[in-house]
């Protein structure tokens, strides 16, 4: 046998795999012990043969540091199995001593107990009390289960991986708006400093766990809006009541499970987070900022608005049950952005005092609040979303969304609040029927009751600068449907002479479209079948139209202009068409202004001879018999009669079958208005 053929591959497969790795381990060896050297010679021509000896005797004491410390924890871990934890109760003096120097308050300890869960040892204490000031029982703990954490080594504190308390039985007194007392722990959410021990050890430990508790929950504060005579709130107890904490890298985990009295709520489910500034101290919920979700299948709204009063006054609840969702986002106890979806029935609210409650037996919608603020304003958003109701006779709201914004401006100056308000639809028979219970503003209130608003509004928008019960210099846009407003009589009716005065003129069934401002403004219609009231002004002052288009604008700077791009009615009576322009200079539009209106503008602008009328219109068709309707009352008696007013009806009806019906015609004027007369 050949020397090839000896130390050859006994077979086809090859070199044996095994010689393989054993070269490559051999290899990576071989690279790592140079880069070994390597690194050793530039250390030591860095630090030199002195620092190269300190950085050896660094690493080997680190090393013997390490090994000390798990020979340290092995040692603690045996003697805490053999020696401290089977008699663990014989320490209960001491732990007691401990608890109540952590928490600020009397602890006493019935009986301890002792296991382990893996490497951790762990407590089961029974019958634990904790006292108030004046000694007295303020919670007592029926069993409480501790998991020590060995964190609690390093911090020299006790620390837990997680604390469960069993069926514990927990006082909570409403002390005021701002003041809870919760198991004689006394929390201030108003104060900029906190002192309460307890709460702050509780929220540091990694998860708390209260299970099957009873809540009883006492309200100490008086209402100062209930009616004299009424009893106090009585105490509710809630049952099954979980709550679980959990802390991770700063940030705290919250839910909350509890089930009232049947006939205040259903199952209670709060849940959510927060955080804070390392630099206050975590039980300060001034400090906390989150986000909180609640839910309640059913809830009885006036009871639980009885406990809660979370209603400013003068509003009151007095009857309504339903289902609520909300999400609160909040930050230093101001809430930021909240969201509730509700559905409630058989609801009673007053919203003002000297008005009856606003029934309805149905509610739903969306409610969206949510405060903002930039460099220089801030303010509030609310918005309602689908909101629909139905009440009592014809009341009814179709699914609605409306806007509602308030900005303020952040320093100190003149500057004033600025409101808006949107709304996408609106029956004006619907608010006249609210306004006797909203809030509205008293120029708000008096448009809607005094004028018998009917028709829906579209698209409405509106803003001003101002507070939001102050309407001034108002914009407003949006589109309208068979909209109608009562006519109103001029006060006093008569003028000096006796004669009529013209009043506030009225219209019913019309269609269009407003967009205005305190410059300005366009008004367009395109109605059909609608009808126009000019009290005072016509002897008939019912004037139908079958048909009436119009578009006009006005600017009220530099001087009040008013322009009639087109108009358009015809009735049984007459098809008219007509366009003009109607203008007055600075002290014409001043006048206006002191006046008070656009009529009185022109009447003021006409006395001083600084108005300015230009105008076209278009006969198309006419009834000659009926033209004395159209001719105003202060056009003189001998234009009436020239009208045909007093004119037997049989000669007028022989005048119109002789021809006396102009069927077409034509005018134009341009002049002063003074220059216009109707004789």
């Amino acid at each position: 046998m050949t020397h090839r053929q000896a130390n050859g591959p006994s077979g086809p497969a090859g070199p044996h795999p095994g010689r393989h790795a054993a070269e490559i381990i051999h290899s990576v060896e071989g690279a790592v012990g140079h880069v070994v050297e390597a690194a050793e010679r530039s250390l030591a021509q860095r630090l030199g043969e002195g620092g190269m000896g300190v950085l050896l005797w660094s690493a080997r004491a680190i090393g013997w540091l390490l090994l000390a410390a798990y020979f340290i924890f092995c040692l603690s871990l045996i003697s805490l199995r053999v020696w401290w934890m089977p008699h663990i109760d014989r320490w209960r003096g001491p732990i007691e001593s401990r608890a109540s120097d952590l928490l600020k308050q009397h602890v006493t300890i019935g009986h301890i107990e002792s296991s382990w869960q893996g490497f951790n040892p762990r407590l089961q204490l029974t019958d634990v009390e904790l006292h108030d000031d004046s000694g007295a029982v303020a919670l007592t703990l029926p069993q409480i289960d501790a998991v020590i954490s060995w964190t609690s080594v390093p911090t020299l504190q006790p620390r837990l991986k997680s604390l469960t308390v069993l069926a514990p039985q927990i006082e909570v007194r409403r002390l005021s708006e701002a003041k809870l007392r919760i198991g004689g722990v006394l929390i201030d959410l108003e104060a900029k400093e906190s002192n309460t021990a307890a709460l702050s050890w509780v929220l540091e430990q990694r998860h708390v766990a209260i299970s099957h508790a009873i809540v009883h929950y006492y309200d100490d504060v008086v209402d100062a809006n209930a009616p004299q005579g009424t009893a106090q709130v009585a105490p509710v107890d809630m049952t099954d009541v979980d709550v679980l904490l959990l802390h991770h890298f700063g940030t705290h985990y919250f839910a909350l499970r509890a089930r009232p009295p049947p006939h205040i709520a259903d199952l209670i489910d709060v849940r959510g987070w927060f955080d804070r500034p390392w630099s206050m101290p975590v039980s300060n919920p001034a400090g906390w900022s989150g986000r909180l979700f609640a839910q309640l299948n059913y809830i009885d709204l006036a009871r639980a608005e009885s406990l809660a009063r979370l209603l400013p006054a003068p509003y009151r609840l007095w009857r309504g049950n339903g289902a609520l969702r909300a999400w609160i986002d909040f930050d230093a106890l101001t809430v930021q952005r909240a969201r509730a979806d509700i559905a409630f029935t058989d609801v009673s609210l007053l919203l003002r005092s000297d008005a009856p409650p606003l029934r309805l037996s149905s509610l739903q919608g969306r409610i969206t609040q949510q405060a903002w603020r930039t460099g220089s304003s801030q303010g509030q958003d609310i918005a309602l979303t689908h909101l629909a109701f139905e009440g009592p006779g014809h009341l009814h709201l179709p699914p609605t969304d409306v806007t509602y914004r308030v900005a303020r401006p952040l320093a100190p100056s003149n500057a004033p609040a600025h409101t808006e308000i949107g709304i996408n639809v609106l029956s004006l028979e619907d608010l006249v029927v609210l306004a006797g219970h909203l809030p509205l503003p008293a120029q708000a209130q008096d448009l809607v009751t005094r004028y018998s608003l009917r028709g829906t509004l579209a698209d409405l928008h509106a803003a001003w600068d101002g507070e939001p019960d102050r309407v001034a210099d108002i914009a407003l846009r949006t589109r309208f449907d068979r909209l109608a407003a009562a006519a109103q009589p001029a006060e006093p009716a008569l003028d000096a002479n006796g004669g009529a005065r013209p009043g506030q003129p009225g219209f019913e069934n019309l269609s269009g479209s407003l967009d205005m401002s305190p410059g300005g403004g366009t008004l367009t219609l395109a109605s059909a079948d609608a009808r126009l009231i000019f009290p005072g002004l016509l002897e008939d002052p019912d004037v139908a139209a079958s048909r009436l288009d119009a578009r006009v604008h006005w600017k009220a700077a530099p001087a009040l202009e008013v322009g009639v791009d087109t108009f358009a009615i015809s009735n049984d009576d007459l098809e008219l068409s007509a366009a003009g322009t109607y203008r007055a200079d600075a002290a014409g539009a001043a006048g206006a202004a002191d006046a008070g209106g656009a009529a009185d503008a022109a009447g003021a602008a006409n006395a001083a001879g600084s108005a300015w009328v230009d105008f076209s219109a278009s006969l198309a068709r006419a009834n000659a018999a009926a033209v004395y309707r159209y001719v105003p009352l202060g056009a003189g008696a001998g234009a009436l009669d020239r009208a045909g007013r007093d004119e037997p009806a049989e000669a007028r009806r022989q005048r119109a079958a002789r021809g006396g019906d102009p069927e077409q015609g034509q005018s134009t004027d341009q002049d002063s208005p003074a220059a216009v007369s109707f004789a």
